[in-house]
């Protein structure tokens, strides 16, 4: 789910016309990533041409970032689905 997302992402940043919509909801989708690299590469003048290796710590903590939410929701999901499927399940006997 996680690469589908992100494939999701890099469609909708290519194919779907510019709007300032699109663009808020593609930055906050990146933010985390973003947040988790400014505190290892600072941003600014002093950076010179900039860092290679923001990206790379960008996209990977959105990798894992995102990884979690699915994993965290497929456990919900589960959690949810196993009470009204299985009700008699979490109930103790005595």
């Amino acid at each position: 789910m996680t690469i589908l997302t992100w494939l999701g992402f890099r469609v909708a940043a290519r194919v779907l016309p510019y709007s300032d919509t699109k663009n808020f909801i593609m930055d906050a989708a990146f933010l985390p990533g973003a947040c988790v690299a400014t505190i290892f590469f600072q941003q600014g003048i002093h950076t010179g041409n900039g860092t290679v290796m923001w990206w790379y710590i960008a996209a990977g903590t959105n990798c894992i970032l995102y990884f979690l939410f699915w994993y965290m929701l497929g456990l919900l999901c589960r959690n949810i689905l196993s009470r009204t499927r299985f009700p008699h399940r979490n109930k103790m006997t005595r």
